[in-house]
């Protein structure tokens, strides 16, 4: 079994969607950004991650001007975008998010015609000769869902040749039942993706929607049954759970101080696991890590805290002082 270990020249290939972004403002106007949930952990963890370690977002985007833009705004994140198709005929996806005064969330999508549901373009282009055990290929349920039947089937060859090279498969279940044939089908596709993967980072309540898994014990003992080294479960209000090389743990519940926009809590939780434990945290320390940057998140609008802002926030944090000491 895989397990992720320190590394300062690894990449990290993240698979997934991003869409164009439209938050609802305070005076009634909305706000463009992008965003996605695996390009939301693309981003928090190449702002957290060592000093020389690549990430890779693999997608597809159209060749009109809306797409150049997310090019750019990307490569402003330092995320490299050598494994991104250009499309003819294509555009990006859309969605509008409106939170109510806890902080939930409401979305409308339009991604029917998105170009990242032809991702696979991407992700044929990955050199597997060039995989080792330093990398790290990163999905999620949602990537899995707006694909064709046939580019999953794809995928799921793709990762377990990439697994024989070495590489670790992290996976988050992300389960969006408008977006699936069915639950069934759902169910499947994740199932067979915990049989990839090294690193599975999951929720009790998605676990329960999928399976009727009602425990985190049972979550726990299942992935662990079907190989997964790293199993890392969020409970809600009865904190993280874990189990790594057959130990286990639990890191209590710590509520946000301020909650706005609950947009991207697990995504950026996801990504700041991900640079810890690359960073040589041990896996519990790494969940207090990422659940800390998850309340900064969950503290401000839109899943894409300003950068400037993100890191002045980690200065604040007398905490995050001494793990950040890089960053300016």
């Amino acid at each position: 079994m895989h397990m992720i270990k320190k590394f300062e020249q690894s990449t990290v290939y993240a698979i997934g969607e991003c869409m164009i972004e439209f938050s609802r403002t305070k005076d009634g106007s909305f706000q463009r950004s992008f965003a996605g949930d695996v390009y939301n952990t693309a981003v928090y963890l190449k702002r957290l991650a060592p000093i020389g370690v690549t990430v890779a977002f693999v997608s597809a985007v159209g060749e009109d001007k809306i797409s150049g833009e997310m090019l750019t705004f990307w490569q402003g994140e330092g995320i490299s975008v050598d494994h991104v198709a250009r499309l003819p005929g294509k555009s990006p996806g859309l969605y509008v998010v409106d939170t109510d005064e806890q902080g939930e969330r409401n979305f409308s999508y339009w991604r029917s015609r998105s170009a990242a549901r032809k991702l696979m373009d991407a992700v044929e282009g990955i050199a597997m000769e060039g995989l080792s055990e330093k990398d790290i290929i990163y999905f999620s349920g949602i990537t899995l869902a707006i694909l064709s039947p046939p580019d999953r089937e794809a995928l799921f060859a793709f990762l377990q040749n990439a697994k024989e090279k070495g590489a670790l498969i992290a996976f988050d279940p992300n389960y969006r039942p408008a977006l699936w044939e069915s639950r069934d089908c759902a169910a499947a596709n994740t199932m067979a993706a915990y049989g990839l993967s090294d690193m599975v980072l999951t929720g009790e309540e998605e676990e329960a929607n999928l399976f009727g898994w009602r425990s985190q014990a049972t979550e726990i003992s299942e992935l662990e049954r079907i190989g997964v080294a790293e199993t890392i479960v969020k409970a809600g209000e009865r904190g993280i759970f874990g189990k790594v090389r057959g130990g286990q743990f639990h890191v209590p519940f710590e509520p946000a101080d301020r909650v706005v926009d609950t947009t991207a809590a697990g995504d950026s939780f996801a990504g700041a696991y991900l640079a810890y434990r690359l960073k040589g945290q041990e896996p519990e320390q790494a969940v207090e890590s990422a659940a800390r940057i998850a309340r900064i998140v969950v503290s401000s609008p839109g899943a894409i805290i300003e950068r400037e802002r993100f890191f002045a926030q980690l200065r604040s944090d007398n905490v995050l002082a001494s793990e950040h000491s890089n960053v300016t």
